[in-house]
């Protein structure tokens, strides 16, 4: 079975499982409902025994990728992530790319060749010292960016859109680096201090150049 194979519809990616605490990312600006947080087609679920990708329609998808649990997303059709979901305190209106570390190659591919996922772009970067590959998969409006290399599987980040990062780097202060070039074209991207308010993935922001 392949991406190409037209009998393969790919799941999507609506919600992702955090076992951090609600507290840490409302200190980010993030609007929290109840342990749910809507950002755009995505939803994160906090205070979740374990990290966990949660997926609607497609084909059922494998009990783990790279390392992460994965589940289908149970919640009834009208609990859904809307397509445009509320914007947030901190300017924050969708969820950029969904950053997944993978230490091999060929069982990612088989994995996304099974899921009928195409990988449209394949670059060489650099991570922590580290030569690695960048594969970039969309799950509907979001791209999932696999890092591969000799490094831990699992889940390392999510980086989110915001509509003025100047204004969310003043609001947030020491919470986040300073606003900086991001690798992309005409972007800038700021970083969370995310081991200061124990959130388990790394947590970038990204937004238009000025």
């Amino acid at each position: 079975m392949s991406a190409d194979d037209p009998t393969v519809t790919a799941p999507l990616l609506t919600r992702i499982d955090l076992p951090d605490q609600a507290s840490a990312w409302e200190s980010l600006g993030f609007a929290d409902d109840a342990g749910l947080i809507e950002v755009g087609t995505v939803a994160l679920t906090l205070g979740a025994p374990t990290t966990r990708l949660r997926w609607r329609g497609g084909i059922e998808p494998p009990t783990h990728l790279c390392g992460i649990e994965c589940a289908r997303d149970d919640r009834p059709e009208d609990e859904a992530p809307r397509a445009v979901a509320p914007r947030h305190p901190n300017g924050v209106t969708s969820i950029d790319h969904v950053v997944i570390a993978a230490n091999d190659a060929l069982a990612t591919q088989d994995d996304l060749d099974r899921w009928g996922m195409t990988v449209r772009r394949r670059r060489t970067a650099t991570a922590g010292g580290r030569s690695v590959e960048q594969w970039f998969v969309r799950s509907g409006p979001t791209v999932l960016e696999f890092v591969i290399g000799n490094l831990p599987a699992g889940l390392w980040g999510l980086a989110f859109e915001a509509d003025d990062l100047d204004a969310l780097s003043t609001r947030l202060g020491h919470l986040v680096g300073a606003p900086r070039p991001a690798v992309q074209p005409d972007r800038r991207i700021a970083t969370a201090r995310t081991r200061d308010l124990a959130i388990s993935v790394t947590v970038a922001f990204m937004g238009a150049d000025v």
